[in-house]
């Protein structure tokens, strides 16, 4: 029989309340456990329960004209967790949920700075998140986009990320969606979307940046999603995703697919929108490679919006993995094997250790780094790192809607929440917040039941 599945597929077809509901019945107990868990991580963060930024979502952000697929999916989500009995979610929990991260890292410091003169910082100080790659041309065995990415938490929130959202709107309401997500999200901010347009998007964090925070903005979770549902390229996407920026939450996304900008044309791009909408990044490449590291890839943005700049040249924290993906993809041709052995690499170009995994590592694991040489902004053995792993290439699967994943560190190896709490005393609160992932992880596909096999060129 095998392992039984580490990941939650859910279908939502046709209109978006009904999709709604759909999600709702499906992952009600889940979305509970979400808003459960949101709170343990609210009162780590900022000392307040999670109820109190639910409280003010409405001034944190633009939800007065919510695109009318995100609103009534997520009135949908509610209607659905009521008919399974869960009357507590509601609305505003529900939009609290999908943008905590621009919530407490954003909206938060910006509120306090503004109102309160608590100091300077217009956001919570930088932490490792993701690593990821896209590749095309000499850089892959046979020309095709290839990517990868893994999304780093604590583990204490990235349990819930092992969800698999396969949207389907009907015709005239944009496009399918294949992406990672968690209980009650409406975009995936793991941030891996596949779509029907033929659109590969993926993103990491601006680790550093600290540009204004616009209230009056729109909702990362809102654009992302809206721009994956509707745009039919790359410069669709772009266009989509800065109408209305709140910068609540920065990324360097790595886009794959029809360009836009030639009829015909396939290509991977790198886009990164600040606070300032002088302040944009667009570069394509029809041969070659981007590498996401949590550093802003345009050296203005790095420059003039982030309070680090200088973690692009800093091996001892976010630079070390800059320096490994760019010799892992150059070292040969990438296919979906390669794409995994690099997302689940365990080498630190600054200890020189090629096996245990640390803060430094594309495969993170906060959990197993002493911090001795520590850049990471967490304290030793901190239980954070890598919560899973995406591969993608175009053209090998049925469709090239079809992705594999694997669930808990990309590399498969154990974590054990008992065995390091008992080790690591200092993080006896997290007992009973953090989920066991045994030994034995394998990769999935997605959609279930699809098979794999490698094309020749062109075909």
């Amino acid at each position: 029989m095998g392992n039984p599945s580490r990941w939650r597929y859910v279908v939502l077809e046709g209109e978006a309340r009904a999709r709604g509901v759909a999600h709702g019945e499906a992952l009600a107990d889940r979305i509970v456990e979400s808003l459960e868990r949101a709170d343990f991580m609210s009162r780590q963060d900022t000392g307040l329960p999670f109820t109190f930024f639910v409280s003010k979502v409405h001034e944190a952000f633009d939800l007065k004209n919510l695109h009318e697929e995100v609103q009534h999916e997520l009135e949908g989500i509610v209607e659905g967790c009521h008919n399974s009995g869960k009357a507590e979610v509601t609305f505003d929990r529900l939009v609290a949920l999908n943008g905590a991260e621009e919530l407490i890292d954003s909206w938060w410091p910006w509120h306090l700075e503004k109102h309160h003169k608590r100091g300077a910082r217009k956001r919570r100080e930088a932490r490792p998140r993701c690593s990821a790659f896209m590749a095309i041309g000499s850089a892959t065995t046979d020309g095709r986009i290839v990517a990868a990415h893994n999304s780093w938490d604590r583990f204490a929130s990235g349990d819930a990320y092992n969800v698999v959202l396969d949207i389907r709107p009907p015709a005239g309401k944009g496009h399918r969606v294949l992406m990672q997500a968690a209980p009650g999200w409406v975009s995936s901010n793991t941030d891996w979307m596949l779509t029907d347009a033929g659109l590969v998007v993926l993103e990491t964090t601006i680790g550093s940046f600290d540009g204004e925070y616009i209230p009056d903005g729109k909702p990362e979770f809102v654009r992302s999603r809206v721009a994956s549902q509707f745009a039919d390229s790359i410069t669709d996407w772009t266009s989509l995703f800065a109408e209305n920026n709140n910068a609540g939450y920065v990324n360097t996304w790595l886009l794959g697919g029809p360009s836009g900008r030639h009829d015909g044309e396939t290509a991977i791009a790198c886009y990164e929108l600040g606070s300032d909408p002088k302040l944009k990044h667009l570069e394509f490449k029809t041969d070659g490679y981007f590498a996401g590291c949590n550093i802003a890839q345009s050296q203005e943005i790095r420059l003039r919006e982030c309070k680090d700049p200088m973690q692009h040249y800093d091996i001892r924290g976010n630079g070390a993995r800059r320096i490994t993906l760019d010799r892992l993809i150059k070292q040969e041709k990438v296919d979906l094997d390669r794409a995994k052995a690099i997302i689940s690499d365990h080498t630190d170009v600054y200890t020189d250790d090629k096996d245990t995994g640390s803060s430094r590592s594309v495969c993170g694991h906060l959990d197993r780094d002493d911090g001795k040489y520590g850049n990471h902004g967490q304290p030793p053995f901190f239980p954070w790192g890598a919560n899973d792993g995406k591969v993608y290439h175009a053209g090998t699967g049925p469709t090239d809607l079809t992705f594999q994943g694997i669930w808990g560190n990309s590399c498969g190896q154990e974590f054990n929440p008992d065995t390091f709490c008992d080790k690591n005393p200092q993080y006896e609160e997290f007992r009973g917040h953090m989920n066991h992932r045994p030994p034995g992880a394998t990769w999935e596909t997605f959609p279930p039941g699809a098979t794999w096999e490698t094309f020749p060129p062109g075909t």
